[in-house]
Protein backbone atom coordinates (compact mmCIF):
# COMPACT_ATOMS: atom_id res chain seq x y z
CA UNK A 1 0.00 0.00 0.00
CA UNK A 2 0.92 3.37 -0.30
CA UNK A 3 0.91 6.47 1.65
CA UNK A 4 -2.81 6.92 0.83
CA UNK A 5 -3.64 3.30 1.52
CA UNK A 6 -3.56 2.39 -2.11
CA UNK A 7 -1.88 -0.74 -4.21
CA UNK A 8 -3.07 -1.58 -7.85
CA UNK A 9 -1.66 -3.81 -10.44
CA UNK A 10 -1.84 -4.52 -13.77
CA UNK A 11 -1.80 -7.75 -16.31
CA UNK A 12 1.95 -7.84 -16.77
CA UNK A 13 2.57 -8.44 -13.06
CA UNK A 14 0.67 -11.74 -13.26
CA UNK A 15 1.12 -12.96 -16.44
CA UNK A 16 4.26 -15.63 -16.32
CA UNK A 17 3.57 -15.73 -20.27
CA UNK A 18 0.22 -16.07 -22.25
CA UNK A 19 0.65 -17.41 -25.51
CA UNK A 20 -2.02 -18.05 -28.95
CA UNK A 21 -1.11 -20.37 -31.85
CA UNK A 22 -2.59 -17.02 -33.73
CA UNK A 23 -2.26 -13.91 -31.64
CA UNK A 24 -2.72 -12.40 -28.61
CA UNK A 25 -6.01 -9.39 -28.43
CA UNK A 26 -5.82 -8.54 -25.25
CA UNK A 27 -5.13 -9.10 -21.34
CA UNK A 28 -6.70 -7.92 -18.53
CA UNK A 29 -6.82 -8.95 -14.66
CA UNK A 30 -9.30 -8.26 -12.57
CA UNK A 31 -8.93 -6.90 -9.23
CA UNK A 32 -6.30 -4.47 -9.81
CA UNK A 33 -6.80 -1.80 -7.28
CA UNK A 34 -6.82 -2.56 -3.81
CA UNK A 35 -6.66 -0.96 -0.50
CA UNK A 36 -6.34 -1.38 3.42
CA UNK A 37 -9.37 -4.20 3.35
CA UNK A 38 -7.32 -5.96 1.00
CA UNK A 39 -4.36 -6.22 3.27
CA UNK A 40 -3.32 -9.90 2.52
CA UNK A 41 -3.71 -12.66 -0.34
CA UNK A 42 -6.28 -11.93 -2.86
CA UNK A 43 -7.32 -14.20 -5.57
CA UNK A 44 -7.07 -12.06 -8.94
CA UNK A 45 -8.16 -13.58 -12.48
CA UNK A 46 -6.15 -13.26 -15.61
CA UNK A 47 -8.49 -13.49 -18.79
CA UNK A 48 -6.60 -13.62 -22.49
CA UNK A 49 -8.77 -12.79 -25.56
CA UNK A 50 -6.85 -13.58 -28.55
CA UNK A 51 -7.65 -11.47 -32.09
CA UNK A 52 -10.46 -14.65 -33.03
CA UNK A 53 -12.72 -13.68 -29.59
CA UNK A 54 -11.64 -16.68 -28.27
CA UNK A 55 -10.53 -16.40 -24.09
CA UNK A 56 -8.53 -18.31 -21.74
CA UNK A 57 -8.62 -17.38 -17.67
CA UNK A 58 -6.02 -18.22 -15.35
CA UNK A 59 -6.19 -17.21 -11.39
CA UNK A 60 -3.41 -16.00 -9.17
CA UNK A 61 -2.75 -14.98 -5.87
CA UNK A 62 -1.73 -10.76 -5.28
CA UNK A 63 -0.43 -10.33 -1.40
CA UNK A 64 -1.09 -6.72 -0.49
CA UNK A 65 1.16 -5.19 2.44
CA UNK A 66 1.47 -2.35 4.40
CA UNK A 67 5.21 -1.55 5.22
CA UNK A 68 3.88 2.02 6.52
CA UNK A 69 4.23 2.90 9.82
CA UNK A 70 0.73 4.98 11.34
CA UNK A 71 0.79 9.04 12.18
CA UNK A 72 0.62 10.54 15.53
CA UNK A 73 -1.87 13.42 14.57
CA UNK A 74 -0.99 14.64 18.35
CA UNK A 75 1.61 16.05 20.20
CA UNK A 76 1.37 15.23 24.22
CA UNK A 77 3.93 17.64 25.87
CA UNK A 78 5.63 17.46 29.44
CA UNK A 79 3.06 17.14 32.23
CA UNK A 80 3.79 18.00 36.02
CA UNK A 81 1.31 16.36 38.36
CA UNK A 82 0.61 17.00 42.06
CA UNK A 83 1.32 14.65 44.58
CA UNK A 84 -2.00 13.45 46.66
CA UNK A 85 -2.96 16.12 49.52
CA UNK A 86 -3.30 13.28 52.09
CA UNK A 87 -0.68 10.40 50.96
CA UNK A 88 1.65 12.86 49.26
CA UNK A 89 2.05 10.15 46.29
CA UNK A 90 0.94 9.91 42.80
CA UNK A 91 1.03 7.27 39.76
CA UNK A 92 0.52 7.53 36.16
CA UNK A 93 -2.79 8.29 34.69
CA UNK A 94 -3.63 6.36 30.89
CA UNK A 95 -2.47 9.07 28.47
CA UNK A 96 -3.52 6.62 25.62
CA UNK A 97 -6.59 8.58 25.30
CA UNK A 98 -5.54 11.98 25.02
CA UNK A 99 -3.56 10.80 21.91
CA UNK A 100 -4.97 10.18 18.53
CA UNK A 101 -3.16 8.48 15.18
CA UNK A 102 -4.16 7.05 12.07
CA UNK A 103 -2.80 4.89 9.28
CA UNK A 104 -2.44 4.66 5.82
CA UNK A 105 -4.63 1.46 5.55
CA UNK A 106 -7.52 3.24 7.25
CA UNK A 107 -7.91 0.59 9.43
CA UNK A 108 -7.83 2.05 13.69
CA UNK A 109 -4.44 2.02 15.31
CA UNK A 110 -3.97 0.37 18.31
CA UNK A 111 -2.80 2.98 21.29
CA UNK A 112 -0.48 1.58 24.17
CA UNK A 113 1.78 2.93 26.84
CA UNK A 114 4.47 2.39 28.29
CA UNK A 115 5.14 2.42 31.60
CA UNK A 116 1.42 1.27 32.35
CA UNK A 117 -1.51 3.66 34.21
CA UNK A 118 -1.07 3.22 37.68
CA UNK A 119 2.58 2.89 37.63
CA UNK A 120 4.27 5.00 40.73
CA UNK A 121 6.09 8.16 40.26
CA UNK A 122 8.72 8.97 42.53
CA UNK A 123 8.62 12.76 43.89
CA UNK A 124 10.25 15.40 41.91
CA UNK A 125 11.91 12.64 39.12
CA UNK A 126 10.51 12.70 35.62
CA UNK A 127 9.52 9.33 34.59
CA UNK A 128 9.55 8.84 30.48
CA UNK A 129 6.70 8.04 29.07
CA UNK A 130 6.52 6.17 25.50
CA UNK A 131 3.26 6.01 23.62
CA UNK A 132 3.21 3.48 20.47
CA UNK A 133 0.62 3.47 17.67
CA UNK A 134 0.58 0.03 15.83
CA UNK A 135 -1.56 -1.08 13.09
CA UNK A 136 -2.58 -4.35 12.07
CA UNK A 137 0.45 -4.90 10.07
CA UNK A 138 2.55 -4.62 13.25
CA UNK A 139 3.94 -1.29 12.35
CA UNK A 140 4.59 0.92 14.79
CA UNK A 141 5.53 4.76 15.61
CA UNK A 142 6.30 6.02 19.11
CA UNK A 143 6.02 9.23 20.90
CA UNK A 144 7.75 10.14 24.21
CA UNK A 145 7.08 12.72 27.18
CA UNK A 146 8.20 13.27 30.61
CA UNK A 147 5.23 13.06 33.79
CA UNK A 148 6.60 14.83 37.46
CA UNK A 149 4.83 14.51 40.58
CA UNK A 150 5.78 17.56 42.94
CA UNK A 151 4.53 18.34 46.22
CA UNK A 152 1.98 21.44 45.90
CA UNK A 153 0.70 20.94 49.26
CA UNK A 154 1.63 23.51 52.04
CA UNK A 155 2.08 21.31 55.56
CA UNK A 156 -1.50 22.11 58.11
CA UNK A 157 -0.53 23.25 61.46
CA UNK A 158 -1.34 21.06 64.76
CA UNK A 159 -2.42 23.88 66.42
CA UNK A 160 -4.44 26.46 65.37
CA UNK A 161 -3.21 29.38 68.04
CA UNK A 162 0.21 29.36 69.64
CA UNK A 163 -0.25 29.27 73.12
CA UNK A 164 0.83 32.70 75.31
CA UNK A 165 4.21 31.98 77.33
CA UNK A 166 4.29 34.06 80.57
CA UNK A 167 6.70 34.34 83.12
CA UNK A 168 8.94 36.63 86.10
CA UNK A 169 11.33 38.65 84.94
CA UNK A 170 11.93 36.41 81.50
CA UNK A 171 9.50 34.18 79.17
CA UNK A 172 11.20 31.84 76.51
CA UNK A 173 9.17 29.78 74.03
CA UNK A 174 10.86 26.32 74.46
CA UNK A 175 8.72 24.25 72.42
CA UNK A 176 8.47 24.89 69.04
CA UNK A 177 5.08 24.35 66.98
CA UNK A 178 4.59 21.45 64.47
CA UNK A 179 3.00 21.01 61.49
CA UNK A 180 2.09 18.11 59.10
CA UNK A 181 3.02 17.51 55.95
CA UNK A 182 1.71 15.28 53.39
CA UNK A 183 4.68 13.97 52.37
CA UNK A 184 7.39 15.19 55.18
CA UNK A 185 5.22 13.84 57.72
CA UNK A 186 6.12 16.39 60.98
CA UNK A 187 7.80 19.15 60.49
CA UNK A 188 8.56 21.18 63.21
CA UNK A 189 8.07 25.22 62.75
CA UNK A 190 11.05 27.69 62.70
CA UNK A 191 11.22 31.41 63.08
CA UNK A 192 13.50 34.62 63.10
CA UNK A 193 11.80 36.42 65.86
CA UNK A 194 13.58 36.16 69.38
CA UNK A 195 12.35 33.53 70.87
CA UNK A 196 13.17 34.69 74.98
CA UNK A 197 12.26 37.85 76.43
CA UNK A 198 12.88 39.72 79.43
CA UNK A 199 11.03 43.37 78.76
CA UNK A 200 7.79 43.50 80.65
CA UNK A 201 4.54 43.71 77.81
CA UNK A 202 2.98 41.22 74.94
Amino acid sequence: LDANGNASITAADVDAGVTDNCAIGSIEVSPKIFTGANIGPNTVTLTATDVNGNVATATSTVTVKDIIAPVFTSVQENVIIALDAQTGTATLANYTGLAAATDNSGIPVTLTQSPAAGTPLVKDVATIVTLTATDGSTNNVKQTFTVKATDQTAPVANIATLPTISGECSASATAAPTATDNTAGTVTGTTTDPTSYTAQGT
